[in-house]
């Protein structure tokens, strides 16, 4: 078959490199996003973290990329406007995958994990305009679009939030709390894994096979003919996982008790791991003044409180707290103390259950965002190959292939920056906030992706840590018992009952670094789009003068 636009070779060569860093500079924000909640409660250790996101990050592209990155190619830009200037069209997309990537790698060197959505969906309507075609551009698929990343965004505030609520009422007030949780693991986990049940039934690769005959065709014929078909597909395959994933979560949290493991001590290796000079650091941290929420946190965090608790009610000077935080035996004593709590072991065994909700969340980030690194990409290798018209093919399974491999590279070597300001900055993370926020942020990815809308999974999952962040289950005007109280347990003295408004707290947030990444997040709309348009108009005129 004869290639229709062989002159348009150099923008496919140019246009794959780029996307080769655009992926990569997608996994250094948006994979270590989605990964920061599970490092930062110390559920997994960071080069466990790498192993399961390089995994499940192609999984995810492979099974489900597909449907947003032709939601990005096909609902923002209007491929029938260009059907006279293929080469306008090839060098709109290299050009908005090219601004899309300084833009990234700009943030994740200051770790703020804005939208890559926003990124390429700016970029692309940025060279729609600049090209000077009026209806290059949906505007009204568009609107609609950026009306999603308003509503999600309190929709996972909402939901994280209700979620947590509901959690410590069910579970984590309660005296027999760990006892609980070990006889609802199976409908937790059916919960968590339904989306992607539901997902996988009806966007997997044999529903997409195109063939007349044989075993697969039969079978998506017997799938869509009824809904009690796709009802036994479903049910099915959520069994099978949960009869896969309630041992493998089960027995792993039960050892860990047994063997005396605590998340606390895992979130100082996790801190060590991400900044080798934390401890020098410290007194810089409790010089300037800070929020709340990073007085509570991760690695620093926890040693102020577990030696305010001691496990006892002592006070304790920030001079003393200094001294105790650089001094590690007298961390391990405490953690010995607490770790025989009732709370501390249901906190351990969903430490267990967080890994299934992170696994979620990369799947879920992989079918939503391997579009952003590929979908120019892909649009621009089809038009080379077939033209315009049958550049809205869909995307190729190896290119998807390609997209999953260098995100998972990307965080690999570049992550650790927006790991440690998500899950160590933003509120206090311990494995059952963990566990609900990326319960959360997860199957809201997963859903709108179903939908084919270009949803920021970054707008998801810190809106989802924003949600569990504002929610304390304790009327203590104490700030640094807040932790050591939930893993001490019940007192009749303390729990009481109140009205939902008095559960909402905005003390153990960090709104400083919040604002930081809200503004952000609307810069970076118009960063990427005047950064590609004006790209576009130089390439442009460039290729006017050589030509």
């Amino acid at each position: 078959m004869a290639i229709a636009h062989p002159e348009l070779l150099w923008i496919v060569v140019t246009s794959g490199l780029v996307a080769v860093f655009l992926a990569m500079a997608i996994g250094a924000n948006d994979v270590a996003n989605a990964l920061s909640t599970s490092i930062g409660s110390g559920s997994l250790k960071l080069r466990t973290a790498l192993i399961v996101a390089f995994v499940f990050e192609i999984f995810g592209a492979l099974l489900l990329g597909g449907s947003v990155s032709d939601a990005i190619r096909k609902k923002v830009l209007n491929f029938d406007a260009f059907n006279d200037a293929p080469r306008d069209l090839a060098v709109g997309m290299m050009t908005s995958s090219l601004s899309a990537t300084i833009w990234l790698m700009f943030a994740t060197w200051f770790g703020i994990p804005v939208s890559t959505t926003h990124s390429i969906i700016g970029a692309l309507a940025g060279f729609g305009v600049a090209s000077g075609r009026v209806d290059s551009v949906r505007w009204i698929k568009m609107f609609y679009i950026l009306l999603s990343w308003i509503i999600v965004p309190i929709i996972a505030v909402v939901v994280s939030c209700t979620l947590y609520i509901l959690l410590q009422e069910a579970m984590l007030k309660r005296k027999h709390s760990c006892t609980i949780l070990m006889y609802t693991q199976p409908f937790l986990i059916a919960c968590t894994t339904l989306p992607l049940v539901i997902l996988l039934a009806f966007e997997n690769p044999l529903m997409k096979v195109n063939t007349t005959e044989g075993a697969i065709y039969n079978y998506v014929q017997w799938f869509n003919a009824s809904a009690g078909n796709k009802a036994i597909v479903i049910f099915s395959m959520s069994l099978l996982l949960v009869l896969i994933l309630t041992p493998s979560s089960y027995i792993p949290g039960v050892n860990r008790i047994k063997n005396g493991w605590s998340f606390l001590s895992t979130q100082q290796i996790a801190t060590k791991d991400i900044d080798n000079n934390c401890m020098s650091k410290i007194k810089c941290f409790f010089a300037r003044e800070r929020s709340q929420s990073m007085q509570l946190n991760i690695g620093r965090s926890q040693l102020e409180v577990i030696d305010m608790s001691n496990v006892s009610s002592s006070k304790v000077t920030h001079e003393r707290l200094l001294q105790s935080a650089m001094d590690m035996e007298d961390t391990a004593r405490v953690i010995e103390q607490v770790k025989d709590t009732e709370n501390h072991k249901t906190e351990v065994l969903f430490s267990a259950m967080q890994i299934i909700g992170a696994i979620t969340v990369i799947i879920s980030h992989s079918a939503n965002d391997t579009a952003n690194a590929v979908a120019p990409f892909a649009t621009v290798l089809l038009l080379y190959l077939y033209g315009v018209e049958e550049s809205k093919a869909f995307t190729p399974w190896y290119i998807l292939l390609l997209g999953g491999l260098c995100m998972s590279f990307g965080l690999a070597f570049f992550g650790y920056q927006v790991i440690k300001n998500v899950g160590m900055k933003l509120t206090r993370v311990t494995p059952s906030r963990g566990y609900t926020i990326d319960t959360t942020a997860g199957n809201i990815v997963l859903i709108v992706s179903y939908l084919g809308i270009p949803l920021s999974s970054t707008h998801a999952s810190v809106s989802s840590i924003l949600g569990v962040g504002l929610v304390e289950n304790l009327k203590t005007q104490n700030f640094n018992e807040v932790q050591v109280l939930e893993l001490e347990g019940p007192k009749p003295t303390r729990w009481t009952k109140f009205p939902i408004l008095n559960r909402i707290s905005t003390k153990y947030v960090n709104f400083k670094l919040y604002s930081k990444i809200f503004v952000t997040w609307i810069t970076t709309i118009f960063a990427s789009g005047i950064m590609s348009a004006t790209l576009y108009v130089v390439v442009i005129f460039c290729c006017k003068i050589f030509s």
